[in-house]
């Protein structure tokens, strides 16, 4: 029996863009994703089997690039109709998002115009690179981002996901107008991208509109693509790593590297659920472990934990404030060992599991939300609408096998981030 019952028209078009229509009656906004595949990581590659490197960032520099068309302001044009367009870069994809009340038929041509017609000058790539050199700035004063990536390059010796996503000073000043077009040509091709709108729509005549004006479009032939990726060991870079900075509590990182077993896996979907579970089992706020360090002081409501897990890297990050950080990250490790050697309580499991299926549930109230993610696990090769029935399948083996798999010493490493005393 299907827990989430919602209709998804689905469209491959003759240029290879695919298409997926959510039609949700009643819902007041309509929302549309266009992913391509093209992330911070993908900067290493053979095209058409030729090897071809680019600068660190340059996906980033190519999603604010997007934004800039000769002779006009482009979010004053979607303001006009009455839309919010956005975009983001993530390791793997950039995505560009609009959000809207109006006729969606109206502002559909326009943000099409915005994502498959590039139109780069010299003026606009010099004011651009100077708008990311100042976010560049911005991030070097953001403790969390400069923790994050502090972590990852415990985990990862070579890995790109190491890089930070906006790429450096010096990265960005290697980017010039012919690899932006080079780029914009291979990966924003639309055998290489996948559109989703979500909300009160007639999907056969947005098909129909779409298919017409893709076809008006002219097109290369798609090109060969391989990433080339440094490949890392399963043992992480750096076990433990202690940065200075101006903070008024210090805060503390686990991470967990994990292996391709689980991210290049063909269930790695169900095992990202499965992970999902089990921290939300031992570390969600009604479990036994974070009610004893909360009520102990040795930790705040900042205390998050993460899963990140695409086709090419996984990994877990468990992080928050605490004046003993050291050993709370002894106290998170040492539960995963001891849950290793003691019962599975299959109450516990079925609760965490409904947290888990609620949380999915509750988002399917947002069509951004729909649209994004719907398109994340489309490029996995999964379906967002399907994970509350993954979710349920989960067994008290599964989480076994996670915990003895994921959860080695050589996996994990700990970043602890003490005041620097600037401040």
């Amino acid at each position: 029996m299907k827990i989430i019952d919602e209709t998804v028209v689905q469209k491959k078009l003759g240029n290879g863009l695919e298409l997926f229509i959510i039609p949700k009656t009643g819902f007041y906004k309509v929302a549309i994703n266009f992913t391509v595949q093209f992330g911070s990581i993908n900067n290493h590659l053979k095209i058409e089997n030729k090897e071809r490197s680019f600068p660190n960032g340059i996906a980033h520099f190519l999603e604010h690039q997007m934004f800039e068309k000769k002779n006009r302001n482009l979010h004053q044009e979607f303001s006009e109709k009455g839309a919010f367009v956005n975009a983001y870069t993530n390791f793997l994809y950039t995505s560009y998002t609009l959000s809207t009340t109006s006729k969606i038929e109206e502002i559909l041509p326009l943000f099409l115009d915005f994502v498959q017609e590039p139109s780069f000058t010299e003026e606009t790539i010099t004011r651009e690179r100077k708008v990311i050199e100042q976010e560049i700035r911005m991030k070097k004063s953001d403790i969390e981002w400069i923790a994050y990536f502090s972590i990852l390059n415990s985990m990862y010796q070579n890995h790109p996901v190491k890089n930070e996503i906006g790429g450096t000073f010096s990265s960005i000043n290697e980017i010039n107008m012919k690899m932006l077009y080079e780029c914009h040509n291979v990966f924003y091709h639309p055998n290489n991208s996948k559109l989703c709108i979500v909300g009160d729509v007639d999907s056969e005549r947005l098909i129909g509109q779409l298919k017409s004006n893709q076809e008006l479009r002219k097109f290369e032939k798609p090109k060969e693509i391989q990433n080339l990726l440094n490949e890392d060991t399963r043992d992480v870079n750096t076990v433990y790593k202690e940065i200075f900075l101006p903070v008024q509590v210090k805060k503390f990182f686990v991470g967990y590297k994990l292996s391709k077993s689980i991210f290049q896996s063909d269930q790695s979907i169900k095992k990202e659920m499965i992970i999902n579970v089990l921290l939300q089992m031992m570390f969600g706020k009604s479990s036994k472990i974070r009610k004893k360090l909360y009520e102990s002081g040795k930790i705040d409501d900042s205390f998050v934990f993460n899963t990140t897990i695409d086709n090419k890297f996984g990994f877990i990050i468990i992080s928050g404030n605490s004046y003993v950080p050291d050993e709370v990250t002894t106290i998170i490790h040492s539960s995963f060992c001891e849950l290793q050697n003691s019962f599975i309580d299959s109450n516990e499991l079925n609760r965490a599991i409904k947290v888990e299926i609620g949380k999915i549930i509750r988002s399917l109230d947002s069509p951004q939300y729909i649209a994004n993610q719907y398109l994340r696990y489309k490029f996995r090769g999964g379906d967002l609408l399907v994970l509350p029935q993954i979710l349920k399948s989960i067994t008290v083996d599964d989480i076994t096998s996670i915990l003895f798999t994921c959860f080695k010493d050589q996996a994990k490493c700990v970043l602890i981030v003490k005041n620097d005393n600037s401040s």
